[in-house]
């Protein structure tokens, strides 16, 4: 039986007639993907409802896809989140995201954020969907966390390869 994953794909190349992207993505196999763009033409997502047998496969042929189409791959999900990202996503106000953090409430450990400044910090989705997840708490359950860390693995392979 076979799987939905949804997730966002970011991409640069020739953005800059908006029919013309989309049609070239459907054709190289994009047939389950809407297609969007900033207006200034600076970079194009494709959000997918793939069917696939698991979320590395889902993920990689959509890449697969977009790249053979012409365009270059940027990210794959939205991996940074902030605490009002993960309320959103985990379906449990602000207050109780923090109190989770704080260990005020909840089973404690909640993942350390990447990024950790006096205005705010910012948590890797994948650990946070994966703790949500193994804890029972919040909208997050174990598909959810797996394609989260997928999409993370595989920004973090992108990165490596822009940077070489």
């Amino acid at each position: 039986m076979m799987d939905l994953y949804s997730f966002r794909v970011s991409f640069l190349g020739e953005l800059s007639d908006p029919e013309q992207v989309a049609d070239v993505l459907y054709g190289s196999g994009c047939d389950d993907a809407s297609v969007s763009m900033e207006r200034d033409g600076s970079i194009a997502y494709a959000d997918f409802d793939r069917e696939s047998d698991d979320a590395f496969t889902a993920v990689m042929s959509a890449i697969e896809q977009i790249e053979s189409a012409g365009f270059q791959v940027q990210a794959v999900g939205d991996d940074l989140v902030t605490v009002a990202d993960i309320a959103a996503r985990a379906g449990r106000s602000q207050q109780t995201i923090s109190a989770w953090i704080n260990q005020v409430r909840g089973p404690g450990g909640f993942p350390a954020p990447y990024i950790d400044r006096h205005w705010g910090a910012v948590y890797s989705w994948g650990e946070v969907a994966t703790w949500l997840a193994a804890h029972q708490l919040g909208d997050a359950d174990p598909a959810t966390a797996h394609l989260a860390t997928v999409c993370a693995t595989v920004n973090a392979v992108l990165q490596i390869g822009r940077a070489s």
